[in-house]
């Protein structure tokens, strides 16, 4: 292939090629869903167990930035506690010790496929490989997620404490085929009440990729 006027590297050009190489790789899937869950808070310290006392979510909503990729909002009750490969938001008694019970996490991960539905099953499989109890998705509805073609499905789980909880599951791929995922997690007798803030949330995603 001929260029007639090829663009030659500018300084801005190695800025930008400069920041990206400092960034860490989106992890596979199998690397993000062993670290999902394992909010630690701004401090890096372990965070308390889950006391079980959630506010419900507040209608007010607050937007986060999360890098130069995404930005997101929650309701203004929701804490943010980032990870090394995801970020969490939870209402205080909700997080600790590896778990959240209330709240959505949002995440990316590569994977082998650039088919989404290929890419949402592979990150299922690796979900269902730590959470035993977890329920097989029924089937996808499609949705859009930041513009873009999205999957959502909802399966049950079991918390390690025994309480049944309810899953609602986003997925959507960005330009260079990495999945974006968002799990949005609470207690079974309550999701009913958590379902739409979820959609909301995930309505609410602007991504610059």
């Amino acid at each position: 292939m001929n260029v007639s006027n090829p663009i030659r590297d500018t300084r801005a050009f190695e800025q930008v090629q400069a920041h990206l190489k400092r960034l860490p790789p989106a992890p596979t899937t199998e690397e993000a869903m062993k670290s999902r869950g394992r909010p630690t808070g701004t401090s890096g310290r372990d965070v308390p167990r889950p006391t079980g006392r959630v506010e419900p979510p507040s209608s007010r909503y607050q937007t986060y930035r999360e890098g130069n990729l995404l930005q997101i909002a929650v309701p203004s009750n929701w804490r943010e506690l980032p990870n090394n490969t995801n970020v969490t938001f939870a209402p205080d008694g909700a997080y600790g010790q590896g778990v959240f019970t209330h709240g959505i996490e949002l995440g990316l991960a590569r994977n082998t496929s650039r088919d989404l539905q290929d890419a949402t099953d592979q990150l299922l499989q690796s979900l269902a490989q730590s959470n035993p109890n977890l329920s097989r998705a029924a089937g996808y509805d499609p949705i859009t997620i930041a513009g873009r073609s999205g999957l959502r499905t909802i399966v049950s789980n079991r918390a390690n404490d025994g309480t049944p909880e309810t899953i609602e599951i986003f997925t959507t791929q960005l330009k260079n085929g990495n999945l974006l995922y968002a799990i949005g997690v609470a207690p079974e007798d309550v999701f009913s009440s958590y379902r739409s803030v979820f959609d909301r949330v995930v309505s609410s995603i602007r991504v610059n990729d």
